[in-house]
């Protein structure tokens, strides 16, 4: 097996000080085991509400998977 996913970390990230939470940003952390991190910003629409809660519904069944798979 490869490279095996030890976290997958979802949050919203601001790019100015007291940003109003709609025009914030979605950021996706992955962190595999051997302490490699990749970052992707998920969908930005709505502050990234939406997409913060799919990639929190499914990193569970990330974790342990193959990172490049």
């Amino acid at each position: 097996m490869g490279t095996i996913i030890k976290s997958v970390e979802a949050f919203q990230a601001t790019w100015v000080e007291n940003e109003l939470p709609g025009r914030r940003t979605a950021i996706v952390r992955v962190t595999t085991e051997d302490g490699l991190v990749g970052y992707g910003e998920a969908s930005p629409m709505l502050g990234g509400e939406h997409s913060l809660a799919i990639v929190r519904d499914f990193a569970a069944s990330l974790t342990g998977q193959d990172a490049p798979d």
